[in-house]
């Protein structure tokens, strides 16, 4: 099962994988790796991963930055790996500020972050 250092070393690597590759071609490789697999939407599974991620996020600091993009890519790509397919990655941006931020949804609610705070505040531009 999934721990707090685990879930760090995977925002290390995708952060660096951000880093060199962009956002499109690691989303890709996720859906085209993890497609096939058959649906299990177990919410107490898929919270608890989350929340570990965001835990281990909250000890991770790039230059004082949100890692919202990199915890939302961690998140995506255990929950795909589980057989989660119903997953989905979005971007958005600010409605009234310039700033952008990343979430994951499972039929149609957010499961990394306040829904209510990424509801008020962004207009999801990027779902895959």
């Amino acid at each position: 099962m999934l721990n707090k250092v685990s879930a760090y070393f995977l925002l290390v690597i995708y952060s660096k994988k951000l880093n060199k590759y962009g956002i499109k071609p690691i989303i890709e490789n996720i859906e085209n790796r993890y497609e096939e697999r058959k649906g299990n939407e177990d919410w107490e599974q898929m919270n608890s991963i989350c929340k570990k991620v965001n835990e281990a996020g909250s000890m991770l600091q790039f230059r004082n930055t949100e890692i919202c993009l990199q915890r939302s890519m961690v998140g995506y790509f255990l929950l795909r790996k589980l057989g989660f397919h119903t997953i989905e990655f979005h971007i958005g941006v600010g409605k009234e500020t310039f700033e952008a931020h990343a979430w994951l949804e499972c039929d149609g609610n957010i499961i990394n972050d306040d829904e209510e705070f990424i509801r008020k505040r962004y207009i999801p531009t990027f779902s895959k």
